[in-house]
């Protein structure tokens, strides 16, 4: 009888083991969702996402100013205010931004583009941010700042 009865839970513990390998399997080989937003055209030509879906993840693509003075707090200002729109479009808002890369056309540019910059955070909410000085006019459109996003939704 004790033979009987640990051949049957042999059994049972083998079936087990198969069908969570098999669920396992099964799970790894579904595609991960994605979803791009905001296709910007060039002469009717898709030139890029304003942002892609992945998952949980939102990645917003640089965005620039070509309005107003040209100066950098007011090229911080409006890319600041446009990055807000477009991380809400996706989705998400400020307090869910992980990273941002910020871009500015001169180094001395660099304290007046923070100003305007740390004041765009939720209290506490900064990300992380990596931030580069490019060639002068090595922003496309001419602006003085761009800035990109990865953030969660």
């Amino acid at each position: 009888m004790k033979l009987k009865r640990r051949a049957v839970l042999k059994g049972v513990l083998a079936s087990a083991a198969g069908i969570g390998l098999t669920q396992i399997a099964s799970a790894k080989s579904l595609p991960a969702y994605h979803e791009a937003g905001g296709v910007v055209n060039s002469q009717e030509i898709p030139m890029f996402s304003a942002f892609t879906k992945y998952e949980n993840l939102v990645f917003i693509s640089g965005i620039g100013c070509h309005e107003g003075p040209k100066t950098i707090e007011n090229h911080t200002k409006v890319v600041m205010r446009d990055l807000k729109k477009a991380i809400e479009a996706a989705g998400s808002s400020m307090s869910k931004v992980l990273k941002c890369y910020a871009y500015v056309d001169d180094i001395a540019n660099v304290d007046g583009m923070n100003k305007v910059y740390d004041a765009a955070w939720p209290k506490g909410k900064m990300p992380a941010r990596t931030c580069i000085a490019v060639a002068k006019g090595g922003i496309p459109g001419a602006s003085l700042c761009e800035v990109d996003a990865i953030c969660y939704i």
